[in-house]
């Protein structure tokens, strides 16, 4: 058949008329019958209007009225997110779903922090492929980024000052994992024999008090104590050291590391799909690592220890 019969009903038996239906249709007027309903009347359900005004193909053509493509300018309007354009009265925006309807009640969750998608964060590298290489809390370092491109050197992460090691391998750092990793190994095993120095004088009976500690540790001609005492020391500042630094800076270089990952990318991708494959493997998070690298900080230097 070359035209629905969607909706209709078969004028003899006044059922609806269904695609799947055997359908038989009149050669005067084109009406559409039940096959079977047409082989049983012998003839048109509508024949009594063939001839007139009435007859099916005349008041079809009357009800279907063509609508005309109607030429006229939309009017735009910006979202407040992305600052994408679209035609006003859209009730989410078309590129990144804020919605702008003022009507529409919905927490609208910005990924960029109020950054354009089309911002130049160094290099050539837009917000929106650091949003993409990022993956997790986009909307807290996409505006830190354009910051750093701006000139800022700091910004303070706790959680780099208490993990600083497994942060790095979770965001996929892995060089600065490495190093941050083998100072912190380096300074729990000069840490060792000073803990192990001060757990000797806590079993001392004389020994009750942390002042007593001092005391014993001050009057104590000890070399071997002594020297236990100078690398504890060490141990603390080198600990301190990369916890401090890894607090201050390690977002910086998040953001270069980010910037030249994706520069590297773009040069060698072939097509958007092998460049949003290389994103998505070298981007985002790897909390595996980051379980990884935390236990390696955790137990190597005690295994270290224990075959010195």
């Amino acid at each position: 058949m070359s035209f629905s019969v969607k909706g209709q009903t078969c004028p003899i038996c006044k059922a609806y008329l269904f695609e799947e239906d055997e359908i038989a249709v009149c050669p005067v007027c084109a009406a559409p019958h039940h096959r079977e309903c047409f082989i049983s009347a012998g003839k048109c359900g509508m024949e009594q209007f063939h001839g007139t005004d009435m007859q099916y193909d005349k008041v079809r053509d009357k009800t279907e009225v063509k609508e005309e493509p109607k030429e006229s300018k939309e009017e735009m309007q910006e979202c407040p997110s992305c600052h994408n354009k679209f035609p006003k009265g859209n009730t989410f925006c078309n590129q990144c779903g804020t919605p702008v309807n003022k009507d529409v009640r919905f927490i609208r969750i910005d990924f960029l922090g109020g950054v354009k998608p089309d911002e130049d964060l160094g290099e050539g590298v837009t917000a929106n492929e650091a949003k993409d290489f990022v993956m997790v809390s986009t909307n807290r370092f996409v505006p830190k980024f354009k910051e750093f491109k701006n000139g800022a050197k700091v910004w303070f992460s706790l959680w780099h000052l208490l993990f600083p090691t497994a942060s790095f391998a979770m965001r996929k750092m892995y060089s600065y994992a490495f190093l941050s990793g083998a100072v912190e190994i380096a300074a729990s095993i000069l840490l060792a024999p000073f803990n192990s120095t001060i757990g000797q004088l806590m079993t001392d009976s004389s020994v009750k008090t942390y002042y007593d500690l001092a005391q014993a540790l001050i009057g104590s001609n000890d070399k071997a104590m002594w020297m236990n005492f100078i690398l504890g020391v060490i141990g603390v500042l080198l600990t301190a050291t990369v916890r401090v630094l890894s607090a201050l800076f390690a977002n910086k270089l998040y953001y270069k590391h980010t910037v030249k990952t994706l520069k590297e990318i773009k040069e060698t991708a072939t097509d958007d799909e092998q460049k949003q494959q290389l994103i998505r493997k070298k981007g985002g998070v790897n909390m595996f690592a980051f379980i990884i690298a935390y236990m390696a900080v955790s137990f190597i230097p005690s295994i270290i220890f224990s075959f010195i």
